[in-house]
């Protein structure tokens, strides 16, 4: 009977380790707030960027768009948009706390055309990651031109429009990279090539089933005992 009691409370303590194994765990970054983003142009591309200076999220912005921010990320400090044919824009943001609404306001300017039939030159991009966002940047940082990169990519420069300096290329799940380019002549290519570094993925957190099936198993081993007895 003594024995039958402390298997009963063996099998008790197996039963309490096993829904504490198996019972739902609140994901790190759960909690979420929010950064909205207004915009004076449809579909310019917007980013969000971290204390680090790197993007952190972006998409396209047609009048009003939301992001979605983990609290426990990393801070974002900055909004910034651009598209080809603008002057780009950014713009200093609070990271919101959970549930919190944040709101930035960019505007786009248009750059002025330049003269029909001027020379062009040619600035040919390459990226070790297809689909990265590329962007052509003056002196003062403004984006000139930009696009999708996949293989080699060639943009038209204007030899008498506002000089091309740097080439920034951005994509999801990767650091931004800058680098400096010539601007080239009539007929002349410029070559610039950008490697994207991958982001550090999250730590995966242990999963409890491991534990959980010794528990079972000892849940099993103990109710054979008792029904023996």
């Amino acid at each position: 009977m003594f024995l039958k009691k402390i298997l009963y409370m063996i099998l008790m303590v197996f039963a309490v380790l096993l829904l504490a194994a198996v019972s739902p765990v609140a994901a790190a970054g759960e909690n979420s707030g929010y950064i909205e983003v207004s915009c004076n142009v449809d579909g310019a591309w917007v980013e969000l960027i971290d204390v680090n200076g790197n993007v952190a999220d972006s998409a396209y912005c047609y009048g009003r768009l939301t992001f979605d921010v983990p609290v426990t990320g990393t801070p974002i400090t900055q909004v910034r948009a651009s598209k080809s044919g603008y002057y780009g824009d950014s713009s200093s943001v609070s990271m919101p706390a959970a549930g919190e609404y944040v709101s930035a306001s960019l505007t786009l300017v248009s750059i002025p055309p330049t003269s029909v039939g001027g020379d062009v030159g040619y600035i040919q991009v390459s990226c070790n990651v297809d689909g990265a966002f590329v962007e052509l940047l003056s002196a003062s940082g403004s984006v000139l031109d930009s696009g999708y990169c996949y293989g080699p990519t060639t943009f038209t420069v204007y030899t008498t429009g506002t000089p091309v300096t740097d080439v920034r290329a951005s994509a999801s799940g990767f650091y931004e990279q800058t680098s400096p380019v010539t601007m080239p002549g009539a007929g002349q290519t410029s070559y610039v090539s950008i490697t994207l570094s991958m982001l550090p993925g999250p730590i995966p957190t242990q999963s409890p089933m491991g534990f959980a099936l010794f528990g079972l198993l000892g849940l099993v081993a103990v109710a054979a005992v008792l029904r023996r007895n």
